[in-house]
Formats: structure tokens, C-alpha cells, sequence
């Protein structure tokens, strides 16, 4: 343990956090806005490197917001494909360069650089911060290269698929050894995510928070409607379309229970138009995106919340949800075996398919003790992903340099 962190010395902190500008709105309004509130109290100075800047709020002056002002997109919103793929490959680079000339002005300025969103496309501004020598740390949220050879149905440009897949890998694995430390937000994510080999770099302390004043139980599970719900981005690697393919199967077993899709993607379209093709559209509610001081109303009306992802890292949703009285239905990946234990704190998937996810919902509806499963999750949450509880394990990172 450092010197500083045994002896509760002050230590002066400089730290910078990039972010690559994602196109989903969760990234800035949940993620990197819940690690500011984080870092806040235990940095003198911070620097945020993003795009758009995460909704205004009462942070201090020694916070810096830092736009990048080049936005990526969803491949699938501009048409032809092959110009989708060029422009986005030229913005990827164009951010990389951009985010390289913002570190070198910072450099004076900063001691530290965390690497929190991006994975792969933050590979140049990676060696920048080596090149200009500061402690970085990469938080391993998730991979995108894992998440996309898992996808079943992930297309892209047919035969160049695993040339695609494979050059992700290759960035994301320089990444990690150039890399001082690694963060993981659970043991589980440590395996999923193929991080054994960095053992010695890697520390599992990177879970964020809930806020449990705003997530918590407003209506009882009673009293709730037989509501069957999922949260989150509209793409393939989240298995959203095998819970829209499972829809048909649940009901031949169980006629009464209805369905809600909160969130945007480049699924939104295609789920429209399978939801319409098996006549499910008055069954199934789609929302758009969810402002997240709003989730916790609709985590209130599910009697299950379902997140049948082909990767994850710890997702904050699967917290919110058991913050909420929720049970949750999970597939086995990234950090959620350490939060959902089958018939303890939640329900697991075998496997993502249509099929499974069809008969494992009907036994959730006949599980006879839900009550158990609600008391055991929430305990779980206010025990461990408090505000507080997450402070004092960034201080660990943060401090261990």
C-alpha cells in the first residue's frame, strides 16, 4: 500500500479522464458523470476529456470539462454503409489525434490519465500519455472485440468480420501492456474479459455506485403489473433482438404478461419491424432513450428486468434494478455472476437464446419465494455500491501509484 494512503497523508492528485465520444447518451449521462462525482473529493485538480459535456451539476472549480467537439455515430444511421464505415473510421482517427494534442497541453498539468470509454480507439492517445509519461490506468469495462465474436448475429462486411474482430484485439491487448494498471469492476470480469495475464497490473475496484435515494422501491412487487423489462443500448451485443425473438415463446406459455424496451440504438428500426411482424405491438412498449433520473419509474413498474448480453463489465442497470425491488434475469458474463447468484440475488441465463430466455422467464414467474430474492439483492447493493463505498476504492486506485 502507499506510503501516503498508511500515514493519511495529503497527496496533491492531477488527474486526467478521458472519455471517447461514444454515440450513446448513457455514456455521459450515467457513466462518466457518476466517475466525476467519484473522483471529485479526491483529486486538487481534474480534467475531463469527452464530447459533449455530462449535464451541468454543481461540480467545483477545479473540475475542467473538456469537449472534443467531433461526435461519432451509429454506423447503421447514414447510408451507404461504405461511407458510414469511412467517415466513422475517419472520426475515430480524427478524435485520437485530437484527444493526443489535448494531452500534450495538459501535460504540465497532470500527473495521472485514466482511460475510462473507448477501448480500442484510444490506442494513439495510450502511447501519448506513455510518451509523456504519466501513470495511466484503463479501466476494462468491457471489450468490444469479445462482445462482437460472441454476437451471433454481428455483420460486418461479411469475410471482413474477423479481420475487424481480430484488429480490435490487437489494439485493445497493446492497450492493457502499455498500461500501468488495470481496472476491473469484479473478480468474475477478470476472467470473462481474459485479464489472468495482467495479474499483476490489475485490480478489481473499479464498480461505480448506486445512488440509493433515487433508486429504491417506490411500488411494492405486489402491486406491480406482470411487466417483463430491458434498459439499455439497441445493438447486438446486448442480445436485445433474442428478447424481442423470445416474446412469441413466453406468451404461447404465459398470456398475460406485456413487455417494455427503454433505450436507442441501431436496433431501434429492426425491433419495430419484428414486433410488427408477429403482431406484438401492443404488446410491447418502446420508449427511446430514458433520462436516468427517470429509469428508477420504470424499474418500479417491472416484475423482471431482463439483460441477456453477449458481454458485459459490471452494468450499472443490474445494479439500479435490485436497488429498485427488481429481480433480474442475466446472462453469466463480465461481473454480473459476482452480483446475480440463481435463486439468491437474481436469475441466470444458461445462454442467450431465444429458446432459454423464453423458458427461463416462465419459471421466474412461478418461483414461489421472489420476496427472498428482492431482500438479498437490495441488501447486497446497500452494502456494497454506495456512494462512499465506491470513493474509498477509487482512493485505492488512484493512490496506489
Amino acid at each position: 500500500m502507499n506510503k501516503a494512503m498508511k500515514t493519511g497523508e495529503k497527496r496533491h492528485l492531477r488527474v486526467c479522464i478521458i472519455s471517447f465520444p461514444m454515440p450513446s447518451f448513457w455514456v455521459i449521462d450515467i457513466f462518466l458523470y457518476d466517475l466525476i462525482k467519484i473522483f471529485e473529493p479526491l483529486c486538487d485538480k481534474l480534467f475531463v476529456v469527452g464530447g459533449r459535456n455530462a449535464k451541468v451539476t454543481n461540480f467545483s472549480e477545479k473540475i475542467k470539462l473538456i469537449n472534443i467537439k467531433t461526435a461519432m455515430h451509429y454506423r447503421e444511421t447514414i447510408y451507404p454503409k461504405w461511407w458510414s464505415l469511412v467517415l466513422q473510421c475517419f472520426k475515430i482517427t480524427t478524435i485520437q489525434i485530437k484527444i493526443c494534442w489535448i494531452l500534450m497541453k495538459l501535460s504540465k498539468k497532470i500527473d495521472v490519465v485514466f482511460f475510462y470509454v473507448g477501448g480500442a480507439n484510444l490506442f494513439l492517445p495510450v502511447i501519448m500519455a506513455k510518451i509523456l509519461r504519466k501513470h495511466v490506468i484503463t479501466s476494462a469495462i468491457g471489450l468490444g472485440s469479445l462482445s462482437y465474436k460472441r454476437s451471433r448475429n454481428g455483420k460486418f462486411f461479411g469475410k471482413t468480420a474477423n479481420v475487424y474482430a481480430t484488429t480490435l484485439d490487437v489494439l485493445e491487448t497493446a492497450i492493457f501492456n502499455f498500461s500501468d494498471l488495470i481496472i476491473a469492476e469484479s473478480p468474475s470480469a477478470v476472467n470473462f474479459l481474459g485479464l489472468n495475464k495482467y495479474r499483476q497490473k490489475v485490480l478489481v475496484s473499479g464498480a461505480r455506485y448506486i445512488d440509493t435515494k433515487l433508486f429504491r422501491i417506490k411500488k411494492e412487487y405486489i402491486q406491480r403489473m406482470n411487466l417483463i423489462g430491458y434498459i439499455g443500448r439497441l445493438d447486438e451485443g446486448k442480445g436485445v433482438m433474442n428478447f424481442v425473438r423470445a416474446m412469441p415463446l413466453i406468451l404461447e406459455k404465459q398470456s398475460n404478461l406485456k413487455f417494455f424496451i427503454g433505450g436507442c440504438g441501431t436496433l431501434a428500426e429492426i425491433i419495430k419491424e419484428e414486433l410488427k411482424n408477429n403482431n406484438l405491438s401492443q404488446r410491447v412498449e418502446l420508449v427511446g432513450w430514458i433520462p436516468h433520473d427517470k429509469v428508477t419509474n420504470y424499474l418500479n413498474e417491472m416484475k423482471l428486468f431482463v439483460l441477456p448480453s453477449y458481454s458485459e463489465g459490471l452494468p450499472t442497470v443490474v445494479l439500479e434494478a435490485m436497488a429498485c425491488g427488481t429481480p433480474v434475469l442475466a446472462t453469466p458474463v463480465g461481473g454480473i455472476p459476482d452480483v446475480i447468484k440463481d435463486d439468491e440475488t437474481g436469475f441466470i441465463l444458461q445462454d442467450n437464446s431465444p429458446e432459454c430466455i423464453a423458458k427461463t422467464i416462465v419459471r421466474v414467474f412461478q418461483y414461489k419465494n421472489v420476496d427472498r430474492i428482492i431482500n438479498n439483492a437490495r441488501e447486497l447493493i446497500q452494502n456494497n455500491y454506495t456512494y462512499d463505498a465506491a470513493i474509498e476504492r477509487y482512493r485505492k486506485i488512484l493512490f496506489i501509484h
